[in-house]
């Protein structure tokens, strides 16, 4: 079927192509949304750090950004250290009352025979 050094040549160059536009070209482009999400951060934006704390840029630094994790608590973290921005929950009261009564309804279902017999 291969009897032609060329069209190993050109098997293997399909092949690369394959793999830079369905792995490192998404990769990228990733990577890219990720520094942009960054770079557009501004004083006041709340964010959670990859260490998992959440906070509100107090001040934006060349190389990183001043993060009060709580009153008066200020740290510098690296701009690396921020895995993303905290977006306020979506103001709807609807489907909030709604998975209320539907959590409360899963709580009566739920309850363990120990409960009951107190």
């Amino acid at each position: 079927m291969f009897d032609s050094p060329y069209i190993m040549i050109v098997v293997l160059v399909l092949m690369m192509v394959f793999f830079y536009f369905m792995i490192i070209r998404p990769q990228k482009k990733q990577q890219k949304e990720a520094q942009d999400r960054i770079n557009s951060l501004k004083v006041g934006d709340k964010v959670v750090t990859i260490g998992g704390f959440f906070g509100t840029i107090n001040r934006v630094l060349d190389d990183g950004f001043l993060l009060e994790v709580a009153n008066g608590v200020v740290v510098k973290i690296a701009k690396q250290g921020i895995a993303y921005p905290q977006n306020p929950p979506a103001a709807t009261s609807e489907p909030a009352a709604e998975e209320t009564e539907t959590a409360k309804d899963d709580d009566k279902n739920n309850q363990s025979p120990i409960e009951d017999k107190k």
